[in-house]
């Protein structure tokens, strides 16, 4: 984030490779300002979003359901009442240890090309979480874990990092429901922000109309372009 100009612009101009690739860059960042500013012209822009509920707009349940549009308030009010008649059902914070596994097999049977079907891919990232601050949440019914999700803690902002259902529950909708009560906890918590990383899914969209935006710079190589 501190690279001087002439720095980068050097790199750019005398390293050899045949696409330099910068992704994924906020819009205010120093590194983005720096780029703009070389004589070297990207030869693509791609641009993202990142979207973001500002937690502290939100001073409680009521003023969450507030921000949301009326058909969103009724969607939620029926998944709770979906919930409550299927049993039992609550949302707590697990160990990654003893869940890390079913969290992979959900994931692993919704996505055949998952990466985590490579142990060494799966290991990693569990080491990772490890690692750094986390919350491991669950969503379950009647004893039994019908959604995970990961959320990775920074600077007072809960990035929702990674999740997993079953497919068999989807009726309930169980991840929009975990999401539900972990934006009102860390609201609670006095986080500043619940941040859903890059992406723009749908599901991203159904709880907030923030956004930033990041963006993706290719660079050719000069001498190559010249070829």
């Amino acid at each position: 984030s501190e690279i001087d100009k002439e720095t980068l612009e050097s790199w750019l101009k005398n390293e050899i490779y045949t696409v330099a690739i910068f992704k994924w860059l906020p819009e205010d960042s120093k590194f983005l300002k720096t780029l703009n500013s070389l004589r070297i012209s990207p030869r693509t822009i791609l641009e993202g979003k990142v979207y973001y509920i500002d937690l502290r707009e939100i001073s409680d349940e009521e003023r969450l359901l507030k921000s949301l549009s009326r058909n969103r308030r009724r969607d939620i009010k029926n998944m709770i009442n979906r919930l409550r008649r299927g049993g039992e059902w609550k949302v707590e914070r697990i160990s990654l240890n003893e869940n890390w596994e079913n969290l992979v097999n959900f994931i692993n049977s919704r996505f055949e090309s998952s990466p985590f079907r490579d142990p060494d891919y799966s290991n990693t990232i569990k080491e990772f979480l490890k690692a750094v601050e986390h919350d491991f949440w669950a969503l379950s019914l009647n004893g039994k874990g019908i959604s995970y999700g990961i959320v990775l803690r920074f600077n007072k902002v809960a990035y929702w990092y990674l999740e997993g259902m079953d497919g068999n529950f989807a009726y309930y909708s169980p991840t929009k429901m975990l999401q539900y009560h972990m934006i009102l906890e860390y609201q609670r918590e006095g986080f500043w922000e619940f941040n859903f990383m890059k992406g723009e899914s749908e599901y991203k969209a159904w709880w907030t109309d923030k956004f930033r935006k990041i963006y993706r710079y290719e660079y050719l190589n000069p001498s190559t372009f010249k070829r």
